[in-house]
């Protein structure tokens, strides 16, 4: 009974540091994932030029995936990654705005 005792808070504690760990891991590598999906959104916008959002999002998930090591795919969602691309999207829209604006003044 004891043993069985021993297993279990064991087995708990194993899985809370594994959870930790995947927190950690996740928190380590959202910024350099999210900085070449942004790479990735401009590179499409020069590829492509406008009016091609459908063509240039597939591009930029397509190529994304292609890079990701398949560990990091486990532990990032494809919800998160569309708000990641479509973030991208608006700051480079953002960006571009703003210089059109000073080119003007």
């Amino acid at each position: 009974m004891e043993l069985n005792i021993i297993m279990t808070v064991a087995l708990g504690l194993l899985g809370t540091a594994a959870a930790y760990l995947i927190v950690l891991f996740k928190r380590g590598k959202t910024k350099e994932i999210y900085s070449i999906i942004k790479a990735l959104v401009d590179e499409a916008e020069v590829k492509f030029g406008s009016g091609t959002g459908a063509l240039k999002y597939q591009y930029v998930s397509e190529k994304l995936y292609s890079v990701l090591p398949g560990y990091v795919k486990l532990f990032i969602s494809d919800k998160l990654l569309d708000i990641w691309i479509e973030t991208a999207v608006n700051e480079l829209q953002e960006h571009l705005e703003k210089k059109i604006e000073k080119e003007d003044a």
